[in-house]
């Protein structure tokens, strides 16, 4: 599940791959149209539906975030 959920990221932007630090929004590696598109491609590949109040920076600081989010859901 991790490396699917890499590579979904990474096909959003390529940048997430790379980045080491925890705060992807502040620092403008993401936007909050690329949040929206992971968030999409995520509910499409794994087949849930991400709670709107789960869709916070804190989640999208970095893929690790994003990881942790999803073991919620899968």
């Amino acid at each position: 599940m991790e490396q699917r959920v890499i590579q979904i990221l990474c096909q959003v932007n390529e940048n997430i791959g790379s980045y080491k630090g925890e705060r992807m929004l502040e620092e403008q590696v993401i936007d909050s149209f690329d949040v929206m598109q992971m968030v999409e491609r995520l509910e499409e590949e794994f087949g849930i539906t991400i709670n709107a109040d789960d869709i916070i920076s804190e989640h999208f600081a970095n893929a690790e975030a994003v990881i942790h989010m999803m073991q919620r859901y899968v």
